[in-house]
């Protein structure tokens, strides 16, 4: 019976080293510096990509900018500006099929 317990915990230990030997192996992905769309597209573009002009979101992010910080400051925050953005992308997306049944 002892040899059983010991070959049990043996292989429970194998089996422990395998399992961190695995984990580490597995390559860890950094997220890239995000651009500022805000910086990057000109007026026409920046209308097209987010059908929002620029100074609408300047004037819309001061309004909003302190709810939309993060107070937990652990991992890869997006910054307010591209959460809201992303946010009205998705909702653009969203409603435009709706618009179009009407």
């Amino acid at each position: 019976m002892v040899n059983l317990d010991r070959i049990n915990r043996f292989l429970r230990y194998q089996k422990k080293i395998r399992r961190r030997q695995l984990i580490r192996s597995i390559p860890i992905v950094r997220l890239k510096d995000r651009e500022n769309p805000l910086e990057n597209y000109n007026a026409q573009q920046f209308k097209v990509r987010f059908h929002m002009e620029k100074g609408t979101v300047f004037y819309i992010m001061n309004l909003i900018e302190g709810s939309l910080t993060s107070l937990v400051k652990r991992g890869v925050q997006l910054p307010p500006v591209l959460k809201f953005l992303s946010v009205l992308r998705y909702y653009y997306t969203w409603l435009k099929p709706l618009q179009s049944r009407s």
